[in-house]
């Protein structure tokens, strides 16, 4: 529960605290504790939810671990959707000055939970073992492109394609974006 203490604050502060000071997110003192964040993120779609919210963790400039809360309201979805998703994304290079702008392309993987009543972990009783994959918990790749200004805001379209998807990419062997795959944009604060 401590770790969680953290986010809120981080995500109300953040954008204050941009504009006062250079912010780096490469270079942590020696008296810095690693376990918090460097980076707070808002995202919409791509399996996030309608909107999500969160932080993150990069490392040497070339990996990134992201923690968002999402929420899909009940006029989307039917009803009140909530999810953790858990993104690590690994960066294939730069394009432009780290002090400037840069264009960096990257690709990842995801884990979405939700704690809905009508998802399970487990199958239901009602069902022989292994007759359906835990639906509460899917795997997705992502990929994306991420815009970043100063080493101090970021701004990522990505697409994301659930596991389930790519097993109706296997069996069609068409890829139709319009059923498969979702596409979001997020923001990131470097702190």
């Amino acid at each position: 529960m401590k770790f969680f203490r953290w986010m809120l604050p981080l995500l109300l502060l953040s954008g204050s605290t941009l504009v006062a000071q250079e912010i780096t997110v490469f270079k942590r003192g020696a008296t810095e504790n690693p376990w918090l964040p460097n980076s707070a993120i808002t995202q919409h779609a791509a399996y996030a939810g309608y909107l999500a919210a969160g932080f993150g963790y990069e490392w040497r400039d070339t990996w990134a671990l992201d923690l968002l809360y999402g929420y899909t309201p009940p006029e989307l979805a039917g009803e009140a959707v909530h999810s953790w998703t858990l993104k690590s994304l690994a960066y294939m290079g730069a394009i432009g000055s780290r002090d400037t702008v840069r264009l960096r392309p990257y690709m990842g993987l995801s884990v979405n939970y939700s704690p809905d009543s009508e998802l399970f972990l487990q199958v239901p009783d009602r069902y022989p073992r292994g007759y359906y994959p835990a639906s509460a918990l899917r795997p997705a790749l992502v990929g994306g492109v991420e815009f970043r200004v100063q080493n101090q805001l970021a701004v990522a379209f990505e697409f994301a394609v659930l596991d389930s998807e790519l097993a109706y990419f296997t069996d069609a062997k068409t890829f139709d974006p319009e059923y498969m795959g979702s596409s979001g944009l997020s923001v990131r604060w470097l702190l």
